[in-house]
């Protein structure tokens, strides 16, 4: 099961001086008990480094090339010219976002997206672990200068939001220095990986991985390597355990298998059925010239649609409609759905409450639409190809021009 939805880039970027946290940074940061060079190799994968227990994991290859992309989009500076983006980013709300890149800026001693694309060159991955009931970032970067850099900044910024600017909390682990950012988050380099935790024993049995090696990692989950081989090479991508999660029993009743109102079950039904039964979700992101797709999918067998068909297809195989090609496209998404199935089956899709409130709506609707049924008659008359497409609307140069286009 995939969905898929695509919109433009977006990116605001804004300059402002502002050198405080950079001279902290400058006293902060000292070296590792281990010796490393400025650049260094190292050909394992985050998934070498984790858990097996992990349930959760995010992960952005090449980070800086999708920067750049939206640094370099021609819809930037339109956007940034608009009186209404203008007068967010003049305003005092945003002065601690500008200072702070500017701090950014001024450690690691090159403009932002720049310095995000070297010091993310090799990834940047996030995981959830059940054993430790912890989280954890990996950033790898080709240089250990760079991540000493980020390091000075993460512990300056640790500093100010503490009020203590004294020598930062230490310790070390098989030779390994690991800093206190506050009462939970621990930071250390790896060589060539920055590690950020809020649980020590994961921290630790990822620095144990990194040493001795294991078979014990999450890579050796032939799920989930197949999942990820599936996702291709997208821009960033995710894998969520799905079994793991339930047999938890964490989140029982988003595997209820009944929603909240009308709109979440038209947009989200079918995933709602899947995740009952599937063994695992995937998402995949990837950014492009022309826009962003995105795209979650899921195992599926076509009995776990019973009484859902109107999202799949009564034969399971129903796909949504080619997006629409439009001048000026900002956001386009496309989905199958039987709209008059959905709003008759409600009772048994939705909860109580929900269904209350249809009730409601329905004998308002029937009134507006002069006495027909508007799940029968009205949806009825729809066929369950729907597309939502959103344009930039132009104006012609001979009549007034609104000062904010949408």
């Amino acid at each position: 099961m995939r969905n898929r939805a695509r919109l433009l880039s977006s990116p605001v970027n804004c300059f402002f001086p502002f050198h405080a946290i950079y001279l902290i940074a400058a006293c902060l940061y000292g070296g590792d008990l281990r010796a490393a060079d400025s650049t260094v190799d190292d050909e394992r994968v985050a998934a070498d480094l984790l858990p097996a227990t992990v349930v959760a994991y995010a992960e952005a290859p090449h980070l800086g090339d999708e920067v750049e992309l939206i640094v370099r989009h021609p819809l930037r500076k339109k956007i940034e010219s608009m009186p209404v983006v203008t007068s967010v980013l003049s305003s005092a709300d945003v002065l601690p976002l500008r200072q702070g890149l500017d701090a950014f800026e001024a450690s690691m001693g090159k403009p932002w997206n720049e310095a995000i694309a070297s010091l993310t060159d090799q990834g940047v991955h996030v995981a959830l672990d059940s054993k430790t009931e912890g989280a954890v970032l990996l950033i790898k970067s080709s240089s250990r200068d760079q991540l000493e850099s980020f390091r000075g900044f993460i512990l300056a910024l640790a500093q100010l939001g503490n009020g203590n600017f004294g020598i930062a909390k230490q310790g070390v682990y098989r030779g390994f220095t690991a800093y206190a950012l506050n009462d939970n988050l621990k930071m250390a380099l790896l060589d060539n990986w920055f590690l950020l935790t809020n649980k020590s024993d994961l921290g630790k049995s990822i620095i144990d991985r990194y040493l001795d090696g294991s078979h014990d990692s999450f890579s050796a989950s032939d799920t989930f390597a197949s999942a990820m081989r599936a996702a291709g090479d997208a821009s960033a991508k995710a894998y969520v355990d799905l079994d793991a999660i339930r047999d938890a029993g964490v989140a029982e009743k988003l595997y209820s298998g009944k929603t909240d109102n009308i709109a979440a079950e038209a947009l989200l039904g079918g995933i709602l059925a899947n995740l009952q039964e599937t063994p695992y979700l995937t998402s995949e992101m990837t950014f492009a010239p022309e826009g962003v797709q995105w795209t979650l999918s899921t195992p599926h067998e076509h009995q776990w649609a019973e009484g859902r068909e109107y999202f799949f297809g009564e034969n399971g195989n129903a796909s949504a409609p080619p997006l629409l090609e439009i001048p000026n496209r900002i956001f386009a998404t496309s989905g199958y759905r039987d709209l008059s199935q959905m709003w008759l089956r409600a009772p048994d899709l939705m909860t109580d409450k929900a269904n209350e409130d249809l009730a409601k709506a329905e004998t308002n609707l029937t009134t507006f639409f002069s006495g027909r049924d508007f799940g029968e008659d009205i949806l009825g008359s729809l066929r369950p190809e729907i597309q939502l497409v959103v344009g930039n609307q132009s104006f012609d140069a001979e009549r007034p021009q609104p000062a904010i286009k949408l």
